[in-house]
């Protein structure tokens, strides 16, 4: 159980759990909650303050030894390659400036990491702790984007507002790396492709 009895702020807003020893999950007031025994109870978490609230995101980890968190309406990301270790293991990295905000994030490996805003950009690294300059954003849409989803094939698939799935193989290769189909007269939100061949 997490939270105050009346009204259970602040609220866990995601989790993410790589393997059965390790897991990572976020809140809405900007707290990171970590477990090596997620079965152990609630003693066997930590709270670690990361950033400032409120703070509505998703977190991902692909292990322990990397988490990426983004907050909604944030320009920036949450980064550690040692999610457990307490605040200073965390570090902000500023990806977008200005008007623009990112929206979500997912991370396939240690060496692919792929977000999301507002404005039909997608965000990507191939080495997500290596400063902003390490992330590439590319424009796909026009219209936002509301989720990303990449497969351990290699296969990632963007969903917009307006029904269009944008695909790619090699999601960090520029806007001539993705493909556009229109599958739906209304919004696409999720996505699961367990192959290259098939979602």
């Amino acid at each position: 159980k997490y939270g105050p009895a009346e009204g259970c702020d602040p609220q866990l807003d995601s989790v993410s759990c790589p393997s059965a020893s390790f897991c990572a999950a976020s809140d809405a007031t900007g707290n990171v909650i970590t477990s090596s025994s997620p079965t152990g109870g609630g003693a066997a978490w930590t709270v670690t303050p990361v950033d400032n609230a409120p703070s509505f995101g998703t977190i991902t980890c692909p292990s322990a030894r990397l988490c990426v968190k983004v907050d909604d309406y944030s320009t920036s990301l949450a980064i550690s390659g040692n999610p457990g270790g307490g605040r200073a293991a965390w570090q902000l990295t500023e990806i977008e400036k200005g008007s623009l905000a990112l929206s979500g994030v997912t991370c396939r490996s240690a060496m692919l990491c792929v977000g999301f805003d507002s404005a039909g950009n997608v965000i990507t690294s191939n080495n997500p702790a290596g400063g902003a300059s390490a992330w590439r954003i590319t424009n796909l849409d026009a219209s936002p984007i509301l989720s990303v989803s990449c497969s351990a094939g290699g296969l990632c698939i963007a969903l917009d507002s307006i029904g269009n799935a944008l695909a790619s193989a090699s999601p960090a290769g520029g806007r001539s790396a993705w493909s556009r189909s229109h599958v739906d007269t209304d919004s696409l939100t999720a996505a699961s492709c367990p192959s290259l061949t098939r979602c």
